[in-house]
């Protein structure tokens, strides 16, 4: 995580009223509508989460920190352009027995969706986040239902773009082997 902040200012920055974040969120939905549809170019950012395991229980509140996956961790969450997995926007160092919803809420795209999107634009999540105006999530298959075909189709296609944020999270731990 150090090795992230050092090149927090460098890196990690998005303006939605800065004349160049304006052509990069462009380029992003140009890169969705490339892979998608015309209707879905107004999706031009991807969040997700993924834990940090932890080498021993931490000694100040350790239970805290232990994961769905029996880990003790602690969370990173991403808000990133699909098409150049640039961040846009992080939180990190959250125990990791909290669920990305709720980490995911502490990130200004989160607390200030107005300022990052307008009409007719959102970001991409998987099934973890709720689904809002401003954020699309995959059709969840009910307890002895089936999804349509419709619902299938679209849970596929919008997987083809949230997949980068899995690509993200991919490079940075190929990148940083000890995390």
């Amino acid at each position: 995580m150090i090795a992230i902040l050092k090149h927090h200012d460098d890196a990690i920055h998005f303006d939605p009223l800065d004349r160049e974040d304006q052509e990069e969120r462009k380029r992003s939905q140009q890169w969705v509508e490339g892979r998608t549809c015309r209707e879905w170019c107004g999706g031009f950012l991807c969040v997700d989460g993924t834990p940090f395991n932890l080498f021993q229980k931490p000694g100040w509140h350790g239970e805290g920190f232990f994961d769905k996956n029996s880990n003790y961790s602690l969370t990173a969450q991403v808000v990133i352009l699909p098409h150049n997995l640039r961040i846009v926007d992080y939180v990190i160092g959250v125990p990791g027995s909290l669920r990305d919803s709720n980490v995911f809420g502490r990130t200004r795209v989160a607390r200030n969706p107005d300022d990052f999107f307008g009409v007719n634009q959102w970001l991409w999540a998987d099934s973890a986040y709720a689904s809002q105006v401003w954020c699309v999530t995959p059709f969840k298959r009910l307890p002895g239902g089936a999804l349509t075909r419709d619902q299938k189709t679209f849970n596929y296609r919008l997987s083809k773009v949230r997949v980068r944020s899995e690509h993200f999270f991919g490079s940075i731990k190929g990148r940083f082997q000890s995390l």
